[in-house]
This record gives C-alpha cells, structure tokens and sequence, in this order.
C-alpha cells in the first residue's frame, strides 16, 4: 500500500487552510487545480452589481506551502512568505 508522508500530509492541510481563506471573501472565489505544476489554488475575483455576482475573469494563481513550525506572537500565527513576482 502507498503510504502518505508527514511532508504531504502537512501540504495537504495547508491547501485546505488556504482555500478556507477564501470563504469570507465575498468578492473572490477559490479553486483546486487538479494537476499540480506548482500552481495548488486559482481564485478569481467577482464582480458584484445589485446583488448578482459575476465572474470577472481576472485570476491569481496560488502555490501554496505549508509548515509544521509556524512563529505564533502575539495571538497569531505568521509565516515567511518569499515573493517574486
């Protein structure tokens, strides 16, 4: 049988944090990308006009990376996040 390591099981989790994120945000959805060529998230803003959404095409994509030693301060947790674009 395939076995899962601590490292999947871990980004695994952060994915599903990530998505979660994306619950309270009225004006973006969140989708999973079934092939992952580093690309683990694509959300796309909405535009909302007299209460009727609509796709507005304009996307992000989202490599997510996931830790099992987050610094916590101050009642919340943080992570370094390396950009490039």
């Amino acid at each position: 049988m395939p076995k899962r390591s601590v490292s999947q099981r871990t980004g695994d989790l952060a994915e599903h944090l990530a998505q979660g994120a994306f619950l309270d945000a009225s004006n973006w959805i969140c989708r999973t990308q079934s092939h992952d060529f580093g690309i683990d998230l694509e959300a796309e803003l909405i535009d909302i006009t007299d209460g009727v959404e609509e796709l507005s095409g304009a996307l992000v994509k989202i490599q997510v990376k996931g830790t099992l030693k987050p610094i916590y301060r101050n009642r919340s947790y943080y992570v370094r996040i390396k950009t490039e674009f």
